[in-house]
């Protein structure tokens, strides 16, 4: 992948999208097929102590505006080749877990009787969880993606990495404020996503070196 291509943005955009929307697909078949019965991690005390406030379900769809941005902010040929690799990573290792070791939500709400039908956001919650089910916990696919582009962020844009960070926390929080996820789930989607950042930028400082390698 020369840097021509990073510089075409008919190829560079694509191909990145590519994955997301790869991985939505895959996410969606093992969130309602599943082949093993899944199984309940233990609520912890941060998970009993933060409430579902609803209206967090905007902070939690933000991911969609960092995902946007990725693509824009990647100018590095190498870094750029990098990150496609890592997400095929993020994506095989989130997946195969989701198919032979799953996990479901224990404590999810109804929304119907937390909320109300009434509720202004009612239809949002219910159409996110008919999307969404309660599997596909571990790791949190939500948490991996956003944890990876600020990390990328840190490389290839430093000046964003502090604002990133900020957003990204709110966003990576709402996954317990929506009560989408556990705690568990937010740490193992930060670990599979640092994991992912020091295999695929492992020699990060050939960057202005010139060299094209894998």
């Amino acid at each position: 992948m020369q840097k021509d291509m990073v510089d075409n943005p008919w190829i560079k955009y694509p191909l990145l999208y590519l994955i997301v929307i790869i991985g939505s697909g895959l996410y969606m078949l093992t969130n309602h097929m599943r082949l093993f019965k899944p199984s309940q991690l233990s609520l912890t005390p941060i998970d009993n102590f933060i409430p579902f406030i609803p209206e967090t379900i905007f902070v939690y769809v933000a991911i969609f505006i960092l995902i946007l941005i990725m693509p824009f902010l990647i100018t590095d040929g190498i870094v750029f080749r990098r990150t496609i690799l890592a997400g095929f990573l993020l994506l095989i290792f989130n997946i195969m877990i989701f198919v032979f070791f799953p996990t479901e939500y224990s404590a999810r709400p109804d929304v119907a009787v937390t909320m109300g039908q009434d509720h202004w956001l009612y239809f949002a919650y219910k159409a996110l969880h008919e999307a969404d089910t309660e599997s596909n916990c571990f790791p949190s696919m939500h948490v991996s993606i956003v944890t990876y582009i600020t990390l990328i962020t840190y490389k290839v844009k430093p000046r964003l990495f502090k604002v990133l960070c900020v957003f990204a926390f709110f966003i990576i929080l709402s996954t317990l404020t929506t009560k989408q996820h556990y705690l568990w789930d937010v740490l193992g989607g930060v670990l599979l996503a640092v994991s992912i950042f020091a295999i695929s930028l492992r020699d990060f400082p050939y960057k202005y070196s010139g060299l094209h390698v894998i």
